[in-house]
Parts: structure tokens; sequence; C-alpha cells
């Protein structure tokens, strides 16, 4: 049976680890997705959603919402794409400046 998102927040209150996997399920898809409207590669688009994901369980972050996880789950994968984006640009910008600094 498929649950609705305040369903599936309050199994995840409850202790039910069947809920995470309906969470997991309903949104892994669509968030990698949505991060790539912000990157450019899949892989890293899976990998910010899986970080997500794991901070969410790790950190029982779904203790701390009343609503419906969809606009925090969302929020979260669009800022950090961008700022894992922005860290790995000022990375590669180091980079070049080193380059040039040699020459």
């Amino acid at each position: 049976m498929k649950l609705n998102d305040l369903q599936i927040l309050e199994k995840l209150k409850e202790g039910d680890p069947l809920a995470y996997n309906q969470l997991f399920d309903k949104y892994y898809m669509p968030l990698c997705v949505y991060s790539l409207k912000y990157c450019d590669s899949f892989e890293l688009a899976e990998d910010i959603v899986q970080d997500l994901f794991v901070k969410v369980w790790d950190e029982k972050l779904y203790l701390k919402i009343d609503n419906s996880m969809s606009p925090y789950l969302f929020k979260s994968v669009k800022n950090n794409t961008i700022q894992l984006i922005k860290k790995e640009s000022k990375r590669q910008f180091d980079d070049i400046e080193n380059l040039v600094n040699k020459l």
C-alpha cells in the first residue's frame, strides 16, 4: 500500500523502518532529476540525494518536520547541489590559479 507524505512521516516518527523505504522509493528519482537542474552529472546528483537520505535517517531529521517531507527534501537537494557546485568551482579556480602562478 502506498502511503501519502503525512502517513510516511507519521510512520517514521513511530519508528517504522519500512516508511523510510517508502520515502526513498517515492522521492529518490524525482530528487535526482531535480538536482540535475543545477548540475550536469547524474552521478553527482545521485550522490547528493543519497547523502541527504543518509542524513535524514542518521540525524532523524523527520522528527523536526510537521508537514510534508517533500518541500524539505527538494529545498535540501537544491541547496546541497548549489553548495557543492560552488565548492567545485572554487577548487577548479584555485587549480588554475596555481598553474598560472607556476609560470
